[in-house]
């Protein structure tokens, strides 16, 4: 099959998810080509002319009278439809990947070919986006079932796909989403079962929008946990664990009256009664090329929760060894971040940042109505940023323990998403549309948000029945830490958060 995929220019957010994509087609054995003006993935490459040159400037009627997003008079966008148009015309692809124009929709489909348009959050319902769902043979929404972030598509949810989040870490990261799985684990988007479902009467917790039972009861061996440190029965780090050396290797005192296998709770009741000398938890700052909002925020958080050692990630701490090793994580609310850190389970304040249509303030609202994550309001301060810390940390929710993000579908979403486009090129996803009910998958899913003891998975999926094992992995060190323990670092990926 050939495959085009047009990737949006506009930050690295769309190439890092196309590459995630292409690489399971390529797997396939499909043909990918790449096109676009900014970034792309490796691999076949259309460079398109820039849309938006400046010699073109003023730029008349750009969105065509409301119905059109970028589509100025005189402008340069006829050389790039020209190139679109030329390699439909030589390559003649069964399906090309839109992520995102509504304009390359369009035109794509005029020149007789399926479409399958990726979503993003927001509130999408002007008439260009219509325009470019009504046009798309697939529409295919990198976050799970169920979960309100673009009540727009209810009206095209025959052709609309929740494949859960799209993350360069799936199956490689030792959370609660490392278990690899088939394509049809994730809920249907017509199922009654929920991002936020509650527990199960046989005490195991659905994991929501997967369709897999997660058994909250259980926990990883000691050992296993962030930095080597044990998994107390609430799935958080016993610090008690790393009693020795704090963040700078020096020895510490658990403070009198505490426990060496504390669990994560008792870390705010410590500093609540004046206790410093405890191990330092491990926490993450993740925001996207254009930086934050604030530029002061970072600064300020570190500020006001210092009980916690944290780093942002650069060429020497890789995101994925950070995260591997974290116990809590402050991150925007972009989709690839959100979707590596729900694969790795981190407990996570999600500050959105100002994006059009609102797409990140919906993203973290819907977090956390979910419960998933601590989700915060545009504008958030530091202290509402700490505030959210430390309930994170004086928690025993799922949310709390890192949990609830089996329920952000990361395992298996690749594959989906790469079942979606295959229908859409084979005449349409109406199957995949309408799913699996839930019910009909059976699953459970054991362990801790850093390493998976037993795994065992069964779905009936259009591709055949798959099924997956795991084994917990737990990072012991080589995470760009002070004082790691020396163990290898996972080799996961360049180390780049896009």
């Amino acid at each position: 099959m050939r495959i085009g995929y047009y990737v949006h220019h506009h930050g690295r957010g769309h190439a890092t998810r196309a590459g995630v994509i292409g690489a399971e087609l390529t797997r396939r054995g499909h043909v990918i080509t790449y096109l676009g003006s900014g970034a792309l993935p490796d691999g076949d490459q259309v460079a398109l002319a820039s849309d938006a040159d400046e010699a073109d400037a003023p730029f008349v009627d750009p969105d065509a009278g409301g119905r059109l997003h970028w589509a100025p008079l005189g402008g340069g966008y006829a050389e790039r439809s020209a190139q679109i148009a030329a390699w439909v015309t030589q390559a003649r692809p069964d399906v090309v990947v839109v992520d995102v124009s509504v304009e390359v929709s369009a035109l794509v489909r005029l020149l007789g070919v399926p479409v399958v348009v990726v979503a993003q959050p927001g509130r999408r319902d002007d008439a260009p986006h219509a325009l470019a769902f009504d046009l798309a043979a697939a529409v295919l929404a990198p976050w799970p079932a169920r979960l309100v972030v673009a009540p727009h598509l209810e009206r095209h949810r025959d052709k609309t796909v929740e494949v859960g989040g799209l993350s360069r870490f799936a199956g490689h990261a030792a959370g609660p989403n490392a278990a690899g799985g088939g394509s049809s684990a994730c809920a249907s988007p017509n199922s009654s079962e929920s991002v936020a479902s509650g527990p199960r009467a046989d005490g195991s917790r659905d994991a929501g929008g997967c369709g897999v039972a997660a058994d909250v009861s259980q926990s990883t061996a000691p050992g296993a946990g962030s930095g080597g440190a044990a998994i107390d029965a609430a799935g958080g780090p016993s610090l008690g664990a790393r009693r020795g050396s704090d963040s700078d290797g020096a020895a510490v005192n658990v403070p009198e009256g505490l426990s060496a296998g504390m669990p994560r709770g008792a870390f705010s009741d410590a500093t609540s009664r004046g206790a410093q000398e405890i191990p330092r938890l491990r926490g993450v700052l993740l925001v996207g090329g254009e930086g934050w909002d604030d530029a002061e925020l970072p600064g300020a958080v570190e500020r006001a929760v210092p009980q916690v050692h944290w780093r942002t990630p650069d060429a020497d701490h890789p995101v994925e060894v950070l995260l591997a090793t974290a116990d809590v994580v402050v991150t925007h609310a972009g989709q690839n971040a959100l979707a590596d850190v729900a694969a790795f389970g981190v407990p996570a304040v999600v500050v959105p940042q100002e994006r059009p249509f609102d797409e990140q303030a919906d993203m973290a609202r819907a977090l956390d109505d979910a419960g998933i994550a601590r989700g915060l309001t545009l504008g958030a301060t530091a202290d509402e940023v700490a505030a959210g810390i430390r309930e994170l940390l004086a928690g025993g929710d799922e949310r709390s323990t890192g949990r609830a993000w089996a329920r952000w579908c990361v395992d298996g979403a690749v594959d989906r998403a790469a079942d979606v486009i295959e229908a859409a090129a084979r005449g349409g996803v109406a199957d995949l549309a309408a799913g699996t009910d839930a019910d009909d998958l059976e699953g459970a899913v054991r362990g801790s948000r850093h390493g998976i003891d037993d795994v065992a998975r069964a779905g009936v999926a259009e591709r055949g029945v798959r099924e997956a094992g795991g084994v917990a992995r737990g990072v012991e060190g080589g995470s760009g830490w002070p004082a790691a323990t020396g163990a290898e670092a996972p080799a996961l990926g360049d180390g780049t958060l896009q």
